[in-house]
């Protein structure tokens, strides 16, 4: 039975955990597989090989299991298991807790999903049975893939050619290439109506547990020709003890469920074996879409609200959603999953468009069991240029100096453009501070550049960044030594002027030491000549 088996693999992933102690105590050794490919932990046990597959317990297992009774399921190429907002456990002493999917091709079952165990955070595991000698042919873990709390795990489990298959987690090979996530299963398609099964299994050696709620979106789908199938209906089937309540629920016990949903966990009141837990293919819901505000400016945020309720109108919640627009935008976050009154909330950056034009945003509901679908559109204003002019700009900056100066802001009337965010950037060796600013009043971003002491050209770039404006301006500067002033060439004579001016004064001094003590030096100057006059005129 494919059950068993889910069972065991809940124990034997413990195994190769041993010998780092990380396993349960008495579960025996496997056998290592030489060679494991990186990221990949692998253990593989050849048929007869005498390996243990049932290591002792003191403790107990438990295991909650839906299979599904539909004649279309087959026959399929490809099955999926989607394992929802998983959260790690909390673990006692010696305890493991396994989600996985089995899927019975020809001569062999694969079984894959998530393990974790007491020391071991949750990894995703890909494990091969023999179905003639129940033994245990081989086992991988992605190590280095982690798991984000409250994010969804897709397993899709695809036919790539001859008997081969691939196993892929959100759309990558698991173990990170083809090679790892390759195994070969014999046959080309999965031809048994009933070789699928969905299973939570929890072990412990010692301390009684039960594992928390967990919801899983989609216990399991087959591919067919036409697309992804949603087999039903489903029955549940539960087995062991693990001394408290546990129980597994669906669509049929809870309408806010989608078909091929389950949630699990203690406070969920278990079924009989043999109980559906639903019926149908998928089922229509209603999306809506609020926009806010539906006018924005380019680049401005835009908020989106959706909702999702039934046709009565009933709040759908824990429903995942996918959300675009016509312009490729990013949504932060990126995904969503409705709130218990059916709400998701998430925010974009309107585009930036030379014209007015709608923008159709599309949210529809990412679960195989819902089909539906909202649109809301926005018209963005597009963007207005704004001129950036710089101001006081230094042509030259000494080396390891700093300098202010300033960019300007005007629209297009020439007026200031006040309280416009402006990213400020240097090309070249050196620093601007700040990085970001908003312009005062006046239109004026001040700034402040340091070189760090290299000879070279700097260009300091600002780039408008507000919503319904763009624009870009640009100041050079050169990192060179001042030119020289007239000081910078008077000295190199310096000394010689210093030379001649104390020369000066020791001659000076020479010449009042030579002369006689308390005389002083008289100077003479001569007297003018006296011009001949003519002799007076002789008397009558």
């Amino acid at each position: 039975m494919p059950s068993v088996r889910c069972l065991l693999l809940g124990v034997l992933l413990a195994l190769p955990l041993a010998s780092s102690g990380l396993g349960l105590p008495g579960s025996g050794t496997l056998l290592p597989s030489p060679g494991a490919p990186v990221g990949v932990a692998s253990s593989h046990v050849p048929a007869g090989s005498g390996a243990p597959l049932r290591p002792s317990l003191t403790g107990g297992t438990g295991e909650l299991l839906v299979a599904p009774a539909d004649p279309g399921l087959a026959p399929a190429t490809g099955v999926e298991m989607d394992s929802g907002g998983f959260v790690p456990l909390s673990l006692p002493p010696d305890a493991s807790f396994q989600l996985s999917l089995a899927v019975v091709l020809g001569a062999k079952e694969a079984v894959f999903g998530i393990f974790e165990n007491t020391a071991s955070a949750p990894l995703p595991f890909l494990a091969v049975f023999s179905n003639r000698t129940d033994q245990y042919l081989s086992l991988a873990y992605w190590r280095n893939l982690t798991l984000v709390d409250g994010s969804y795990f897709d397993f899709q489990l695809l036919h790539a050619s001859g008997t081969n298959w691939t196993l892929e987690v959100n759309g990558a090979p698991f173990g990170g290439t083809l090679a790892n996530a390759t195994v070969d299963l014999g046959v080309t398609n999965l031809s048994w109506d009933r070789g699928v099964s969905f299973s939570e299994t929890v072990a412990f050696a010692s301390t009684n547990y039960v594992p928390p709620s967990v919801q899983v979106p989609v216990a399991f789908a087959t591919l067919r020709p036409g697309g992804w199938y949603l087999p039903r209906p489903a029955l549940a089937n539960e087995s062991g003890g693990i001394g408290g309540p546990w129980g597994i629920e669906g669509r049929a016990q809870h309408p806010t469920l989608a078909p091929g949903e389950i949630v699990s966990g203690p406070k969920v009141a278990p079924v009989a074996s043999g109980t559906v837990v639903w019926s149908g293919g998928p089922v229509p819901v209603r999306v809506g879409v609020n926009l806010a505000p539906t006018n924005p400016l380019a680049f401005g945020t835009v908020s989106v609200t959706a909702s999702v309720t039934d046709e009565n109108g009933t709040p759908l919640p824990s429903v995942p959603l996918s959300v675009s627009d016509s312009n490729g935008s990013a949504f932060f976050p990126a995904e969503l999953t409705t709130d218990q009154n059916g709400s998701a909330l998430t925010a974009f950056n309107a585009p930036n468009v030379s014209t007015p034009g709608p923008d159709p945003v599309r949210v529809a509901v990412a679960l195989l069991g819902f089909l539906g679908e909202g649109v809301g559109a926005i018209a963005a204003a597009p963007p207005t240029e704004l001129s950036v002019t710089g101001q006081a700009v230094p042509g030259r900056l000494s080396p390891g100096a700093s300098a202010g100066f300033s960019f300007v802001l005007l629209d297009p009337s020439g007026h200031p453009a006040a309280g416009v965010a402006v990213l400020l950037s240097l090309s070249g060796p050196g620093t601007v501070s700040p990085s970001a600013a908003a312009s005062g009043n006046t239109g004026e971003v001040a700034l402040t550049v340091t070189s760090d002491g290299q000879l070279a050209e700097l260009l300091v770039i600002a780039t408008v960044k507000a919503p319904g404006y763009w624009g870009h301006g640009m100041a050079r500067m050169t990192v060179a030594p001042r030119p020289p002033t007239l000081a910078d060439r008077l000295e190199p004579f310096l000394w010689v002027f210093v030379a001649l001016a104390v020369g000066a004064l020791f001659a000076v001094a020479l010449i009042f030491r030579a002369r006689p003590k308390g005389a002083l030096p008289v100077l003479r100057l001569p007297l003018p000549k006296r011009r001949a006059r003519p002799p007076p005129p002789a008397q009558p």
